[in-house]
């Protein structure tokens, strides 16, 4: 059989999938290929996989936030949603190229949200795995030995009611190079308390940080707290209402 690559290409205000043909000719998958397979199960009928997400390959914070991870071996990202933004973007970079080596951990408490974004990564040639955690004593043995390995992993639990998760997986993971923080209006201070001293990140992405009650707040106490610093910030056109989002780029001094 014809074997496909699947690419990524940017294009205004999305990244679609080139897929390329043995033989050098290449075609893009049709409008109708794209959406029935970012319909997966029904979950969310009629839709294409990339319109979904606020951060995409165009924006500056979707570039910024691929070649970052490019140059990293881990990422842990809070929370998946769908799968069609940084969950795409993040998983295309570690593991597109470096199969062998990368590790993307995306996790949400909704289970039709992991399963959405592993279709979602199934359209782009993004083999994903999801894993439900377990309860308030953290990973299971067979998790815990499955997700040392490389590749994509969807992760669906609560971790604002067991943060203990998170600890158990930097645990057995031996930590995150890249924490990506777009949690919902929820008290994060606890979360990322647990998340700081188990996973040791070398950079925090947060996403949302112009939104009351998210988690905007943290990159300003990172930096009066010391040894982190703003590397990059900006905002980007809202897809959900007229206005913009802001974000954060920070970076600890080791």
């Amino acid at each position: 059989s014809t074997s496909r690559i699947i690419q990524m290409r940017t294009v205004p205000g999305c990244a679609v999938p080139r897929a390329e043909q043995a033989g050098g000719d290449t075609w893009d998958m049709s409008a109708a290929e794209r959406r029935h397979a970012a319909a997966g199960d029904i979950l969310i009928p009629s839709t294409e996989a990339t319109e979904l997400g606020c951060i995409t390959r165009s924006s500056r914070l979707g570039r910024a936030l691929w070649c970052l991870a490019r140059a990293t071996k881990s990422a842990l990202e809070l929370f998946t949603g769908i799968g069609a933004g940084s969950s795409l973007l993040l998983a295309h970079a570690l593991t597109a190229e470096k199969p062998t080596l990368g590790r993307f951990y995306t996790v949400d408490r909704e289970l039709g949200n992991a399963v959405h974004a592993q279709e979602v990564m199934r359209v782009f040639g993004l083999p994903a795995q999801v894993l439900r955690l377990q309860g308030p004593q953290g990973l299971d043995e067979l998790t815990a030995s499955v997700v040392q390995k490389p590749g994509n992993w969807i992760l669906q639990g609560d971790v604002f009611k067991h943060p203990e998760l998170i600890q158990a997986l930097c645990y057995v993971t031996g930590g995150m190079d890249l924490i990506m923080l777009d949690p919902p209006t929820v008290d994060f201070r606890h979360t990322w308390s647990v998340m700081e001293r188990a996973c040791r990140p070398k950079f925090l992405v947060v996403h949302n940080t112009n939104l009351p009650g998210h988690a905007g707040w943290l990159p300003s106490f990172l930096k009066r707290q010391g040894g982190w610093y703003e590397m990059m910030n900006g905002s980007h056109p809202s897809v959900w209402e007229t206005g913009v989002r802001s974000w954060s780029l920070t970076g600890r001094c080791w």
